[in-house]
């Protein structure tokens, strides 16, 4: 009786030994999304576009002296991995793309990375909004808030506008969702092509928006990162952006 006593505590113990030992991995490897996302990177953008060579560009909230930043908001996707979305309103819009991919930097989050159609959607619908738009006078085409995704600054991309590009979140290029040439005449009444990526303008148009036709869509469009401030940059501006989190920033 004492060996059949031991023999079935020992079996137990095993048994549990196990059970401990498939929770854990069920944990690293399907669970714990959030430890396979923080393996991941960050992109630096004053890495690529240096503060000494732009520094009139990047600014501090101080600097912004009109904007409404709105409460974030969630969203899963369907790999279980939830991330936090702010809305940054801009009515003056004075603000360049490099300047709002460092402002979300420093804020603890970067500019927005869709990787998703799910998610690139969601967003979509937090700033689909006139006052959020920039409208061409000349052309009626329409650029909503900036997103992170951006190329080098280099030479690479020059013969391929499709190549090159990286995401903020450190994440790997894979989802994209460039504009295509309608020619509708109710969503794109533009007679120019509006397929996107192109460098029309010559092999600097190195970061991306929302938009890009006569209405407002989730397809994505390309300019130059100086794009974004009516007073120093390419003609035209921001009027909202949305910063990423990956964790809660309303959480300590």
């Amino acid at each position: 009786m004492k060996l059949t006593h031991k023999m079935a505590i020992f079996s137990l113990m095993f048994l549990y030994s196990i059970l401990v030992f498939v929770v854990l991995c069920t944990g690293c490897f399907e669970g714990d999304k959030s430890s396979v996302a923080s393996q991941i990177s960050l992109l630096d953008i004053t890495d690529y576009y240096s503060k000494s060579e732009y520094k009139n560009v990047y600014k501090s909230w101080d600097e912004i002296w009109n904007y409404t930043r709105n409460k974030p908001v969630s969203f899963t996707n369907k790999n279980g991995v939830t991330h936090y979305y702010e809305v940054v309103e801009i009515p003056e819009g004075d603000v360049e793309w490099l300047c709002v991919a460092y402002l979300a930097q420093i804020s603890g989050g970067y500019l927005l990375c869709p990787e998703t159609e799910d998610e690139n959607e969601f967003v979509f619908s937090l700033i689909d909004e006139e006052v959020d738009w920039y409208t061409w006078g000349k052309t009626n085409v329409t650029n909503g808030p900036p997103i992170g995704g951006f190329q080098a600054c280099d030479e690479s991309h020059e013969e391929d506008p499709s190549a090159g590009w990286m995401w903020l979140s450190g994440e790997k290029w894979e989802y994209t969702n460039w504009c295509q040439n309608l020619d509708d005449g109710v969503l794109d009444s533009d007679p120019g092509n509006t397929i996107q990526p192109n460098d029309v303008t010559g092999g600097n148009q190195d970061a991306i928006c929302y938009g890009e036709i006569t209405a407002r869509v989730s397809t994505w469009g390309h300019f130059p990162v100086r794009f974004g401030d009516l007073r120093g940059g390419e003609g035209a501006t921001f009027y909202a952006f949305v910063i990423e989190y990956e964790k809660n920033p309303n959480v300590d």
